[in-house]
């Protein structure tokens, strides 16, 4: 019967002068592997951003489209757009505000119920100078008192517009909420007393 015979490898030395064999990475490899992290960090963080607040928006343009509907059934038994939340035929869960201007300056009639207030957001019945509206904004954050509106008696089409406002109590760039967010359109650039709207698509 045969044996198998296990030849044990020998142990070469290195030839003189080679240079030893490094199996780590290189300061140059660890550079590249971050700068190509960043790049993808600061390509993809924006985008998720974008994607968070424009889910945010979602549920307040449904918000604001209930209302509108809530003030077109009104108007259809009344002949005229209410002024104050506890006229119409739904109820918000959301606290009562202190009517006026609310947090972000739009114009109400100044009733104390024109203003409800939720989580970092408003929803008002909007009445100046005879035309009624309807507002939804956010009234903290990043895009503070930004949001949509409906104007109920002066567009036939009861369009859902997006509005940054322009009277000094939001921060952000022109178009950084409407455009780059929503994908608006401008329509009016407002004034220091006033909001820009876009159209949205």
């Amino acid at each position: 019967m045969c044996q198998k015979v296990v030849i044990p490898a020998r142990c070469v030395p290195p030839a003189p002068g080679a240079r030893p064999v490094n199996k780590g990475f290189t300061l140059i490899e660890l550079l590249v592997v971050v700068l190509i992290i960043g790049i993808l960090a600061a390509i993809a963080v924006p985008q998720y951003e974008r994607a968070v607040w424009r889910s945010r928006n979602a549920g307040l343009k449904s918000l604001l489209k209930t209302l509108a509907s809530a003030q077109e059934a009104y108007y259809m038994a009344n002949g005229a757009y209410a002024t104050q939340f506890e006229q119409l035929d739904i109820d918000f869960p959301l606290k009562k505000g202190s009517g006026g201007w609310g947090a972000c300056r739009l114009a109400t009639d100044g009733s104390a119920d024109s203003v409800r207030v939720g989580d970092n957001m408003q929803l008002i019945l909007g009445n100046y100078a005879g035309v009624s509206s309807v507002f939804a904004v956010w009234t903290e954050g990043k895009y503070k008192c930004t949001g949509f509106s409906i104007r109920s008696s002066l567009d036939e089409t009861k369009r859902l517009e997006c509005l940054e406002t322009r009277n000094g109590t939001n921060t952000i760039k022109p178009g950084e909420f409407c455009i780059n967010v929503e994908h608006g359109v401008l329509e009016y650039e407002g004034n220091s007393m006033s909001a820009s709207r876009y159209v949205l698509p």
